[in-house]
């Protein structure tokens, strides 16, 4: 929905994240957004190929176009607050299509 991505942020090694803070933003042809870390834990590796090529990220999101590794913290008090995937699915379809009909009116 958001488009292409031409432009990523990309976090600091060794930064130390918050389940669901601000690890990264990125931009497409439509607007800026955050990327929020899943879990809480420690920044331990970037992606620096997607400073040059940040196409990667709608190209192959899950394999070359990853943002950041994080060394978690605690996954078993960060995984009550996650998702399967089957769920998030169905989570992300209800909000596109409300934002189809907000785009409607």
């Amino acid at each position: 929905m958001v488009g292409d991505v031409i432009y990523v942020d990309l976090p600091t090694l060794g930064t130390e994240v918050g389940q669901f803070d601000e690890v990264s933003s990125f931009e497409s042809v439509k607007t800026v957004l955050d990327l929020l870390s899943p879990v809480s834990g420690v920044v331990k590796e970037i992606n620096e190929e997607l400073k040059q090529k940040p196409e990667l990220v709608n190209q192959d999101p899950y394999a070359k176009g990853w943002f950041a590794k994080i060394e978690v913290k605690d996954f078993d008090a960060d995984k009550e607050n996650l998702l399967r995937a089957d769920a998030y699915f169905e989570v992300m379809k209800r909000k596109i299509e409300t934002e189809r009909l907000k785009a409607k009116r």
